[in-house]
């Protein structure tokens, strides 16, 4: 028994490390235009592969569609803003929702730079006629669908 919380006890300040680690490299800009340029080559996407910039309260995200050998996907990154300076945050791994085997849908939590809690839903439509999700909240809500690619992502805020 001894072993095992000794493990768990290892584990957790390994992860507390690595989330330090990670807050520490994040790369601070003189403008939020800088910062979303360098996130644009740190995730190895195009200018036109931002889809939309939001704003809610004080958050801000910028939401992208990414191509891989495996598929396409949609992610959001937080745009950080401390004393003037701006930052490319990732907030969600790069989850692929259609390749050749099918689509997914996912949602997954995110935290705005601010501490406010959100929640970000993307997939990918079966078809043309598919056009609303259920979220945690409400039913038949109709999300943004990036161009023809069926891809689609909404955020709302958790409560």
């Amino acid at each position: 028994m001894k072993c095992f919380r000794g493990l768990i006890l290892l584990i957790i300040v390994i992860l507390s490390g690595c989330s330090a680690s990670a807050q520490q490299n994040i790369k601070w800009f003189d403008s939020e235009t800088d910062a979303i340029e360098y996130g644009i080559k740190q995730e190895g996407i195009e200018k036109e592969d931002i889809v939309e910039k939001i704003t809610i309260k004080e958050d801000k995200f910028v939401v992208y569609k990414f191509n891989s050998p495996d598929g396409e996907g949609v992610a959001i990154a937080n745009i950080n803003n401390k004393d003037n300076q701006f930052a490319w945050d990732r907030t969600t791994p790069n989850l692929i929702v259609k390749s050749e085997g099918g689509t997914l849908k996912s949602h997954t939590d995110v935290k705005g730079a601010s501490g406010e809690k959100y929640i970000f839903y993307t997939g990918a439509f079966d078809n043309e006629e598919e056009k609303t999700i259920d979220t945690d909240k409400e039913k038949n809500i109709s999300p943004k669908v990036i161009n023809d690619s069926n891809l689609y992502y909404f955020l709302e805020i958790f409560k």
